[in-house]
């Protein structure tokens, strides 16, 4: 019924939204992961600045910034990795709605074919009364 089909629409409508905000909070958190690598790479880049210091206090501060710069390059990786995973399940998502629609848009028509068959042989009917 119209109603059902209705309904089957709302419901894989509403799937879509809850899935696109997940997709959106996925997102925000790979932003906020880029923000921690910058972050990290600001204060990099101070403690390079501040080493006018005895060779090995540079040596332990150089060490120290090697440790940042490959977390900071490893948070990048992992924003860069959640991005692409993102916008895979955006895209999944998408196909998954057009899919759904078509798919309801083809029971309809197939419905609104076989009522005008209906209709045509009630009136053929009709006629012959």
């Amino acid at each position: 019924s119209k109603d059902a089909d209705t309904a089957e629409i709302k419901e894989k409508l509403q799937k879509t939204v809850a899935e696109l905000a997940s997709i959106k909070e996925q997102l925000q958190n790979a932003k906020t992961l880029e923000g921690q690598m910058r972050n990290a790479v600001v204060v990099a880049n101070t403690e390079a600045e501040s080493l006018v210091m005895g060779r090995d206090k540079a040596l332990k501060a150089e060490q120290k910034i090697k440790v940042m710069v490959i977390s900071a390059n490893a948070k990048a990786d992992e924003a860069q990795r959640s991005f692409t995973n993102l916008e895979e399940q955006s895209k999944e998502a998408k196909t998954k709605f057009l899919a759904d629609i078509e798919s309801v848009t083809k029971q309809h028509e197939a419905k609104t074919s076989h009522l005008k068959k209906e209709l045509k042989r009630l009136e053929e009917e009709k006629e012959e009364y």
